[in-house]
C-alpha cells in the first residue's frame, strides 16, 4: 500500500476534496483486494447438503398436475 501511496499523482490545487478521498478509497481497496482476497460464498455448504430435496421440490412444482384440472372432486 506504501508502493500505491507513494506513487499516487500529486492532485492539482484545484482537485476537490471528494476527488482525493476517492483515489485513497481505491488505493485502499484495491490493496485490501489483493491481500484479502475476494469473500467465499456463504451458506454453500447449506445449498449443497439441501441440493436433492430442493431438487425434488422444485420438480415437483415445475411438472404439470397428472389428472385434468376440469374434474371436480
Amino acid at each position: 500500500m506504501a508502493d500505491r501511496l507513494a506513487n499516487l499523482p500529486v492532485a492539482d490545487e484545484d482537485a476537490s476534496v471528494e476527488n482525493r478521498w476517492c483515489q485513497l478509497r481505491d488505493i485502499v481497496q484495491s490493496t485490501a483486494l489483493d491481500v484479502l482476497g475476494y469473500a467465499c460464498r456463504q451458506h454453500q455448504d447449506w445449498f449443497d447438503d439441501n441440493y436433492a430435496a430442493i431438487n425434488t421440490w422444485r420438480a415437483f412444482e415445475i411438472e404439470p398436475p397428472s389428472f385434468p384440472l376440469s374434474v371436480r372432486m
